[in-house]
């Protein structure tokens, strides 16, 4: 399917990126673990799915740096964020099954709060996978 790029940036905006999505709409997926809740800075962690060749840095390569940790999964689990503001910018997952996705391109994961559209064009993408969802937290209001 032909897709077009979404532009995204950081919060300072020296980072600026495209990222070409693999399906039209877009994909959202959820996940619940404390990892991600932590390194989202909130409930949960949105994002979409994407090949490595599918992401493209436009600007400021050099104000990104990364973290790693071992992940939920077992796995070492890479984010990168800009140096300057500390938006994450990408995440990825080094375990096989990620790896092997995209016909060996590998995974990305991309955070939908960083992408440079309006909210009426997000909320016309689609609803994905849910990880980690026994971490779900549900607050009562």
């Amino acid at each position: 399917m032909n897709t077009k790029s979404l532009p995204g940036s950081c919060l300072c905006g020296r980072v600026t990126y495209k990222v070409t999505p693999t399906t039209s709409p877009p994909t959202v997926n959820f996940c619940y673990c404390g990892h991600c809740r932590k390194s989202s800075a909130s409930l949960f962690d949105a994002f979409i799915i994407v090949p490595r060749t599918a992401f493209e840095i436009v600007r400021g390569e050099k104000n990104l740096t990364e973290h790693a940790i071992l992940g939920e999964s077992g796995y070492r689990v890479l984010r990168v964020f800009c140096k300057d503001c500390g938006a994450r910018v990408l995440g990825r997952c080094t375990n096989p099954k990620e790896e092997a996705e995209f016909d060996g391109a590998g995974a990305l994961t991309v955070p939908i709060g960083l992408f440079d559209v309006s909210a009426e064009e997000i909320n016309t993408w689609r609803k994905g996978e849910q990880f980690y969802e026994h971490q779900r937290i549900m607050i009562k209001l």
